[in-house]
């Protein structure tokens, strides 16, 4: 393992101690401004509705901040500045989180801002070209850490779960199991004092290599772990074509691929990202209009399956992306539409909404 990795697995668990603070604290002000300034309370004279729909923008922002709690981070950005000679001019670290929101103190971007895309989907070396003031910026990146596990950041002494680490001068991998624990016994191990040297047994060195039987365990994830499952990963750790659907935030998408592809990632990823909008920030960089704050509600959003085993599976994944949409497939959807147009006559010869091919 580099020692580069323990330095950054260390500044991360720092990282996460500050933001636990931070956090704490940002939310407690932002929630005290809200009742000063909550239009049940303060009668300015002014229009009550338009009062009102900025409370609720102001709330929808304070929601953002505690999805970043609740929810942590999923990736960590290393970028070298460079101008247009090709120097490097500047160091930056961002993290970007499933939620829209900032906290500039702890270097988190939101998610749908320029940035956040970008990092989302890069890779070790990528060069990104970002619009950011005064203008066009452009960025190498340099190193890429990404998390799983990283929530429940209001909580003390939060932990990164599992830990992936690349740098571009190395193509080896470091994967860290249980960040904090690790440099908890790494720590120990060091203070502890030496023991007195035994005698090594000669080395065994195998006749045979096992294809199937993997050297190092720590990058292996089984069936059971809740990393080995669709998670919410995948909306900070995406690729370029991914992104690239997720933000079509208006119009219809077509997704196509084969099993394991990643379609409903797309699916979910692509509702999520408009749901983001909820919190007022970068509406105006994908040309969505802030008076339509109303429409990125994921309580009036709903997906459609074809298979009634999917809908638990997804669920889940909906709620842990903090959406509230629902998901059913087309059979429930046409019987809750004639129950709740009372339509109870004879069924059609053709299936409608229930049909599949």
């Amino acid at each position: 393992m580099r020692d580069k990795t323990i330095v950054q697995a260390q500044d991360e668990i720092e990282t996460l101690d500050k933001i636990s603070v931070l956090l704490s604290d940002t939310l407690r002000a932002g929630y005290e401004r809200l009742r000063a300034n909550s239009p049940a309370v303060r009668r300015s004279g002014g229009d009550i509705e338009v009062e009102a729909r900025l409370h609720n923008m102001r709330l929808s922002a304070l929601d953002a901040l505690e999805e970043v709690g609740r929810r942590g981070y999923g990736r960590v950005a290393l970028l070298e500045e460079i101008n247009d000679a090709g120097d490097v001019v500047g160091h930056r670290l961002c993290r970007v989180s499933q939620a829209n929101a900032s906290l500039p103190e702890a270097a988190i971007v939101p998610r749908n801002s320029r940035m956040g895309s970008e990092i989302a989907s890069c890779q070790v070396g990528d060069e990104l070209e970002i619009k950011l003031p005064p203008g066009e910026r452009y960025f190498i990146v340099s190193a890429l850490i990404d998390l799983e596990g990283a929530a429940q950041l209001l909580r003390p002494r939060p932990e990164i779960r599992l830990a992936r680490f690349r740098v571009a001068d190395d193509p080896e991998e470091d994967v860290i199991r249980g960040v904090r624990a690790f440099l908890e016994n790494l720590l120990i191990t060091a203070e502890a004092p030496a023991a007195p040297p035994v005698a090594e047994a000669a080395e065994v060195k195998p006749t045979t290599f096992d294809f199937f039987w993997p050297p190092d365990w720590s990058k292996v994830l089984l069936a059971h772990e809740p990393e080995a499952a669709l998670s919410t990963k995948f909306f900070t750790q995406t690729t370029k074509q991914q992104e690239n659907a997720i933000q079509a935030v208006r119009g219809v998408t077509v997704v196509n691929g084969i099993a394991g592809t990643g379609k409903t990632s797309i699916a979910l990823g692509r509702l999520k990202f408009f749901a983001n909008f909820r919190s007022g920030e970068h509406l105006q960089d994908y040309g969505l209009d802030p008076n339509d704050w109303a429409d990125f509600d994921s309580s009036n959003m709903i997906g459609f399956v074809l298979s009634p085993n999917l809908i638990q599976y997804l669920k889940q994944t909906a709620e842990d992306l903090e959406m509230r949409i629902k998901i059913m497939d087309f059979e429930e959807y046409r019987n809750q539409e004639r129950q709740s147009r009372r339509l109870f006559g004879s069924e059609s010869p053709h299936r409608g909404l229930g049909s599949a091919t």
